[in-house]
């Protein structure tokens, strides 16, 4: 097809997307192809630059450096031909991992155990060396009294295998990214202590993606991070833990008394009927959100736990009490630091950290 009116096929100079290959010299080069418009899928309209010849190809140039908007200003991005791989870590070289959070350190060792010897082997027999087996320990940190979750550490090791990242982005941008002062670190102990890969992160929002880098790297690069990945490499207490909860029925709450900064309200449930004490309000009782209130105390659970973390302003009190007479204070602090949620303390605990979703439940 030769066209005379090259706009026709989107392949005039100003509109068309153009494709420089180079072999040899920088500023010649030996391929100049011009993309236009797709007539239909799998089809777009080519052209070499010093001819008018229109053909029907099958590779769409545009698409293949990953431009999806028919805008013909957009330029294609590099992060297509980035390598996005932050490190690839094998998790059976990993001798010790080290977390450090903005609440919370926590350290893991591997060790090894004892094998244990054979119940059919003969006295004189001498015992044929056994291959060593290996166990993670958690060597420091973590919540009084309770063992680690084993699949909560396998998540976060493999994690590393690979820890990719979505973009590269501005490493002259760490304010913005949070990076000045990191306030998570992971620090991955590779070959019996001979090495070590320390990743810094941050989060400029709880809860949001986060921003990664590799301490000492050659290359200051700075990688964003999925919330999803993000929060692998660096989980939330109740991965690790078993954390402190109630299990109570939520039918046997029968009296809910909220003190914030601004209002008190009390709750009151009389012959299973929720009635608003105070304020007072000539308005029908929203007995949805009441029971809602209601259940989310009766479960109420931590997502995450701290060292000692202060609970923060402001303070938000809710005591509520069952049929039986079981009677709870829960406190809602400040935002948490290292999830998307607040402190909070259940009758004057230790601080832990609800997520976003359970603070807003009450």
């Amino acid at each position: 097809v030769t066209g005379d009116d090259l706009s026709e096929f989107e392949l005039a100079d100003a509109e068309a997307f153009h494709v420089l290959a180079y072999t040899g010299e920088p500023d010649t080069p030996d391929a100049h192809v011009l993309t236009g418009k797709a007539p239909r899928s799998g089809q777009v309209f080519v052209r070499t630059v010093d001819d008018s010849t229109v053909y029907v190809g099958d590779v769409n140039f545009r698409r293949e450096a990953q431009i999806w908007s028919d805008d013909i200003a957009q330029a294609p991005e590099p992060g297509a031909w980035t390598n996005k791989e932050i490190v690839q870590v094998d998790r059976d070289d990993v001798v010790k991992l080290t977390l450090n959070m903005p609440d919370k350190e926590l350290v893991f060792e591997k060790q090894e155990t004892p094998p244990e010897p054979p119940e059919d082997a003969a006295a004189d027999d001498p015992a044929q060396p056994a291959a060593p087996e290996y166990e993670w320990v958690l060597a420091a940190g973590g919540v009084a009294g309770q063992e680690f979750k084993q699949t909560g550490l396998d998540s976060a090791l493999n994690a590393l295998a690979p820890l990719n990242a979505s973009e590269i982005v501005d490493p002259d941008n760490i304010e913005e990214w949070g990076l000045a002062e990191p306030g998570f670190t992971c620090v991955v102990t590779l070959d019996d202590g001979a090495r070590e890969i320390v990743i810094e992160g941050a989060r400029p929002e709880s809860g949001s993606d986060g921003y990664v880098r590799v301490a000492g790297a050659s290359d200051p690069v700075v990688y964003k991070v999925s919330s999803y990945n993000f929060g692998r490499v660096f989980p939330k207490g109740s991965d690790l833990f078993d954390l402190q909860s109630l299990s109570l029925e939520r039918d046997s709450v029968t009296r809910i008394e909220m003190d914030r900064p601004d209002t008190s309200v009390v709750l009151a449930k009389e012959d299973n009927a929720w009635n608003v004490v105070q304020p007072g309000a000539d308005l029908d009782v929203d007995t949805t959100a009441i029971t809602t209130l209601a259940g989310a105390l009766a479960g109420w659970k931590a997502s995450d736990y701290t060292d000692a973390a202060p609970l923060g302003e402001p303070v938000r009190r809710i005591t509520f009490t069952t049929n039986t007479g079981e009677s709870h204070e829960l406190e809602i602090g400040g935002p948490s630091k290292s999830i998307e949620g607040n402190y909070a303390r259940l009758d004057g605990g230790d601080v832990v950290a609800m997520s976003k979703g359970d603070v807003a439940k009450v």
